[in-house]
């Protein structure tokens, strides 16, 4: 137990959980400020060990987990599925030409960190990642594909 009767300064706020079977009051100090907002990316500050004691050997995972990564891989799928949904007799789709399918397949196979920069620009208007993917799309002109 933590007596601030010895040390004044240090703020405590009392919880109670009544609810649980060894009753027990938990001292949580409320000086203690948890925003680190500013740290460079180093061993200690990484948000896991992947990223910071073993970044040296996990740097190849990066072109799997990192955010380029999701945003590429998101990229990926958004049009292999709706190449999936242009093969399916529908008729909204009946009328996209099946020869745009090299070019749409390109946009991921070139994927870029700057086409992955220009998504997470507009996911910050869009507050939607895959939103912000589809804009994406209409900015490359792919609204034209007839």
């Amino acid at each position: 137990m933590i007596n601030t009767k010895d040390n004044p300064q240090l703020k405590f706020k009392k919880l109670n959980f009544n609810n649980l079977i060894c009753k027990a009051r938990v001292l949580l100090p409320l000086h203690i400020n948890f925003e680190y907002t500013n740290m460079n990316l180093n061993a200690l500050t990484a948000i896991s060990p992947v990223d910071g004691r073993y970044r040296k050997s996990g740097k190849k995972l990066a072109g799997y987990f990192s955010e380029y990564a999701l945003i590429r891989y998101r990229v990926r799928v958004e049009i292999e599925y709706f190449i999936a949904l242009c093969e399916l007799p529908l008729p909204q789709l009946k009328n996209i030409n099946k020869s745009i399918y090299t070019s749409l397949r390109t946009i991921y196979k070139e994927f870029s960190e700057e086409d992955a920069h220009r998504i997470k620009d507009i996911e910050k208007v869009t507050n939607h990642d895959v939103k912000a993917v589809e804009y994406f799309f209409k900015r490359k002109n792919l609204t034209r594909l007839t």
